[in-house]
Order: structure tokens, then C-alpha cells, then sequence
């Protein structure tokens, strides 16, 4: 663990970080980092079916040149936010740039660990969800996630009460 001013950064080594931990006065974010290269392109420019031959192409060249103009920075990968109250998770799928978010209370959370049957990370929120998130990612790195996820919300549990 690295220790920067008020914040606690954690992850799989301190030379290879895939994600990092973040305490502020609220609460904790766990973020996931986003692969590089980012090159997203939308579903909708997908699905032009045969255009796509010819879209696709363009659509790199345009976002290459905004890229190499404003060098943006990407998006992290997840970002899960927990607090006492609430759990915020944040996806942003590296192909298309597409976002899926889950908001619950901590309390709601039944199960969030490594899926045994297939790859990614198992979530199940009492009356919400039950799914496998993050199918791309090396099983190392959920296993260590789950683990770091599942003692915030416990640590927040307790400061509940």
C-alpha cells in the first residue's frame, strides 16, 4: 500500500496497479483502471451493418486526430463508491464506451465475490440484481477487488452502527 496525503492507494503491486483505493471524508472509491489503448467505438456506428465497413474506418481517423488534439483521459473501467449508505458501481465497457451503473444500500448486498462459473465478478443485491460484471478482467484482480470491496462496505458497515 502506498500512503498519499489523505488518501490510500491499494492495488495488485505498486509497479503493475490495476486499480486503486481512495478514502475521502464521505466515504472510499475503488477504481478500476481502463486498458490501453481506449479507442471506443459506439454500438450505434456497429450497428450500420454494411456502412460499417466503411464507417468504422472514418470513425477511428476523426477520433484519432480529437485524441492526438486534446489527449483526453480515459474513463476508469468501474468505479465502485461506498459510503454507509449508499454503493455506487459505474462500468464503462472498453469497446463501445457504453456505461452501466447500480446504486443500492451496502446493506442490499448478498453476495459480491469471483463468479465460479464463468469469468468476472458475481454481484447479488437483494431485489435488484444478479449478475456477472467485468468478464474481461483476470481473475487475480477480481478476486483481489471483491476482497478489498467487500471489507469497505463491511468497514462502513460498522462505522453505521
Amino acid at each position: 500500500m502506498l500512503a498519499l496525503g489523505h488518501f490510500r492507494i491499494a492495488g495488485c503491486s505498486l509497479t503493475d496497479s490495476r486499480f486503486s483505493v481512495v478514502e475521502n471524508g464521505e466515504g472510499k472509491q475503488l477504481i478500476l483502471h481502463m486498458p490501453l489503448p481506449y479507442r471506443p467505438v459506439p454500438q450505434a456506428v456497429w450497428n450500420t451493418d454494411l456502412f460499417a465497413i466503411l464507417i468504422v474506418p472514418i470513425y477511428w481517423l476523426v477520433t484519432a486526430i480529437h485524441r492526438a488534439i486534446k489527449k483526453p483521459v480515459p474513463p476508469p473501467r468501474a468505479l465502485f463508491e461506498i459510503t454507509p449508505d449508499r454503493f455506487h458501481m459505474e462500468l464503462v465497457d472498453p469497446e463501445t464506451g457504453e456505461r452501466t451503473t447500480l446504486e443500492c444500500d451496502p446493506a442490499k448486498i448478498v453476495e459480491l465475490r469471483k463468479n465460479q462459473y464463468s469469468p468476472g465478478m458475481w454481484i447479488h443485491v437483494t431485489g435488484q440484481t444478479m449478475e456477472t460484471h467485468l468478464g474481461d478482467i483476470d481473475t487475480q484482480t477480481i478476486e483481489l477487488m471483491c476482497e478489498e470491496l467487500r471489507e469497505m462496505i463491511r468497514s462502513d458497515m460498522e462505522q453505521k452502527q
